[in-house]
């Protein structure tokens, strides 16, 4: 009631300064044309004003306001059989409102006759009237409150007039036999899931939308084809999610935002025509979307939103174009279809889980021109093969189970937890020398990784740092001096099985060092287990080949045209800080 109140006092007489005097309520029962009794209540206000003038310039004190609304009453639910008509007026009185829940679960009413004089038809007012199959809406009515016809399970039709501004959220959901809504203008205002749950309800003239496109076409299944006229600037949230038959989509120049998760569940989605990723896009956008292979990227710049792509079923390429200098957080996170991307070197930034759960991707290529990577970067990915990155971040690579060769091109000093975490198949990872510390759990569980060389720089190994890598058989360590390490650090079967390699002259150091306890050690002679060669910008120059003098061998092209560096030269030469004899 007090909504009510509210509701009406808002329409009452403008006045400078207003107080309510008093208000009186009158309950009346009154039978209407086909002898039914229906309960009202008239409500009279009685407003004294401060200040306020008639037409005539006259000063005016008082104003009064009378409002009848059809009341509930629970004898409703038996009487009412068939045609329901509601009278214009009570006692001289116009009836101007249908109350919430007035005609709630009246399941023998067949139809309704709704009055000229009503204006507001509240929350409720038909919920639940299983046998309703029509009502025609007169000229007048401005309003459908919230759930005001929802479960009316016969409804085929309604038909609304051109005074309707405003449908509350969920007014007509689980109509499921209803299949229009004659007069409907699309430019008024909709709330939450108006028309969820009706499977049958057409919609096919869009034109009357203007400003903000709204939710009403959520989850219908009858949609093909959505053409947005001009003049909306904006799409909603979820406007078109669950539209599992709409195969294209053409959005007008005007448009400006388009909101998360608008296509959400668009399985049969195909093009989007004039779409312009410079304008505002909401969060995943085209979840779902297993159907729409591709869009035009051209005009991404700057950073490309949170979570925008993510869940796009349907992406299996990207080139993100220069201009873009950063992705943010989950940006192609769950596109589990997306096999290649192509990083260009404006991006500075990729922000947590970007790539994550991409299950296709199976070789990436970060550019050492991105200075900050996130956390989760490729989790998940289980596809992915050979990566080469600038840095790597807290769980950067956990869970990928095909992962095999990691190259990092970077200056990074610590190699975080769980970086390599649960990559069974990783045999090889080659560490830039400006590595210092290796955190806890970072190799954990990579039963194929079969050698670790450990730079000289390191002063840090973090508990479980090699746990679970049961498949070790060689650890090189440059460190000159060993610090003490946790039991651990490297898994028994390492120490029992494997070969620990270490500078010249310190065996007998690792040998009293806690946490080194290898069954075999084997001192490297001076120069040996070169551990990185870098080009002479001094980055890592892990796909150049080097003479034992440091001098680089250049490739040479076989008749293909294709350069062959392994078969330039025979001999001894350095490739990825190793030694090889050709």
């Amino acid at each position: 009631m007090k909504c009510l109140l509210a509701f009406i006092s808002s329409l009452l007489p403008f006045a400078s300064v207003c107080a309510l005097e008093f208000h009186t309520t009158e309950d009346i029962k009154e039978r209407n044309a086909d002898g039914i009794e229906l309960a009202y209540t008239v409500h009279t206000w009685i407003y004294q004003y401060d200040y306020g003038f008639d037409a005539d310039g006259n000063p005016v004190k008082n104003d009064t306001s009378i409002y009848c609304i059809v009341t509930k009453s629970d004898s409703y639910r038996y009487d009412i059989v068939g045609k329901l008509r509601i009278p214009d007026e009570v006692r001289g009185i116009p009836v101007n409102y249908i109350d919430a829940e007035a005609f709630k679960n009246c399941t023998l009413m067949t139809e309704v006759e709704v009055p000229s004089s009503v204006t507001v038809i509240f929350s409720n007012a038909f919920f639940g009237c299983q046998h309703l199959e029509s009502v025609v809406l007169p000229e007048g009515v401005s309003a459908i409150g919230e759930r005001a016809f929802q479960g009316c399970v016969a409804l085929k039709s309604i038909t609304v007039p051109e005074s309707l501004s405003r449908i509350d959220d969920y007014a007509f959901q689980a109509c499921t036999a209803l299949e229009e809504v004659k007069g409907l203008d699309l430019s008024i205002m909709f709330g939450e899931g108006v028309f969820t749950g009706c499977p049958k309800l057409v919609i096919s003239d869009l034109s009357s939308a203007r400003g903000t496109f709204p939710k009403i076409l959520a989850g219908n299944t009858n949609i093909t084809n959505a053409v947005i006229p001009e003049g909306v600037t904006s799409i909603s949230e979820t406007a078109f999610s669950g539209c599992i038959k709409l195969k294209s989509v053409t959005l007008p120049s005007s448009i400006a935002s388009i909101g998360k998760l608008a296509f959400n569940g668009c399985s049969h989605l195909e093009t989007i025509e004039n779409l312009d990723l410079s304008i505002s896009l909401g969060a995943s956008l085209f979840k779902g979307c297993a159907s729409l292979k591709d869009i035009d990227f051209s005009k991404l710049s700057g950073e490309i939103p949170d979570l925008l792509f993510s869940d796009w079923t349907g992406l299996e390429s990207v080139v993100i174009p220069d201009g873009v200098t950063a992705i943010g957080e989950k940006t192609f996170s769950g596109c589990t279809n997306l096999n290649s991307i192509s990083v260009p070197a404006t991006v500075k930034e990729i922000r947590y889980g970007a790539f994550q759960g991409c299950t296709s991707l199976s070789e990436i290529e970060i550019p050492n021109t991105v200075e900050s990577m996130g956390t989760n970067m490729f989790q998940d990915c289980g596809a992915l093969r050979t990566a080469t990155v600038p840095t790597v971040s807290k769980y950067a690579f956990r869970n990928c189970s095909r992962l095999e060769e990691v190259i990092l091109k970077g200056q990074q000093k610590v190699l975080p937890e769980y970086s390599f975490s649960c990559c069974p198949s990783l045999k090889r990872v080659i560490l830039p020398e400006s590595v210092t510390a290796i955190m806890n759990h970072a190799f954990q569980n990579c039963t194929s990784l079969d050698e670790i060389r450990i730079p000289h720089g390191v002063v840090f190994l973090e508990n479980n740092a090699f746990s679970g890598c049961t498949g070790l058989r060689s650890v090189y360590s440059f460190i000159a001096v060993p610090f003490m390490i946790s039991d651990s650090c490297f898994p028994s079967e390492a120490k029992s099985g494997a070969m620990l390699y270490v500078p010249a002259g310190t065996s007998h150091l690792y040998e009293t060092t806690p946490g080194w306890e290898f069954k075999s050690i084997v001192e490297m002679e001076e120069g040996q287990g070169i551990s990185a060669t870098l080009s002479d910008k001094g980055e890592m120059a892990n796909d150049n080949y080097y003479d034992l003098q440091g001098r680089r061998i250049n490739a040479s092209p076989n008749e293909k045209g294709k350069m062959i560096n392994e078969k330039a030269r025979k001999g001894v030469y350095i490739r990825d800080g190793r030694k090889y004899v050709r």
